[in-house]
């Protein structure tokens, strides 16, 4: 999955959660992709290329503001047992500074990471073990 924010240059990113296998999960240890998305700003175009499981297709954020862009969240068809988010965004170019991503673990949203990612790389963020039903990222 990949995301993009429109500006001077084009971002992408892609999003998995990790599953963990335990007697508390009905899906096997390894990456799970969202299956659904929602964007509450509607200032993303393509969401679903943002899941498709391509590196080449992307999702766009046209919130086109200083700072913070808009929160596209991710949904799963079945909540996880996770404890690691990857992602694969285009990063830098003058343009995004940071990212922000955040997971619904146990039912309550939780801060996994804000900062730098690699660029057009795949970037793991671990985070304390939970249940897993969304998550969500944006540009800085």
């Amino acid at each position: 999955m990949r995301l993009a924010r429109l500006h001077p240059a084009i971002l992408a990113l892609c999003v998995v959660l990790g599953g963990l296998a335990t007697g508390k999960t009905a899906h096997a240890a390894g990456w799970v992709s969202p299956t659904g998305h929602s964007d509450p700003e509607n200032k993303w175009t393509s969401e679903a290329n943002s899941y498709d499981g391509s590196t080449s297709t992307y999702a766009s954020d046209t919130s086109n503001r200083i700072g913070y862009g808009a929160w596209i969240n991710f949904t799963l068809a079945t909540p996880i047992l996770s404890d690691r988010v990857r992602v694969n965004a285009d990063f830098g170019y003058g343009v995004v500074n940071k990212v922000d991503i955040d997971v619904k673990r146990d039912g309550q949203w939780v801060d996994v990471w804000e900062g730098a990612v690699a660029d057009a790389q795949y970037t793991e963020k671990t985070f304390t073990a939970g249940t897993v039903s969304e998550i969500r990222f944006r540009f800085n």
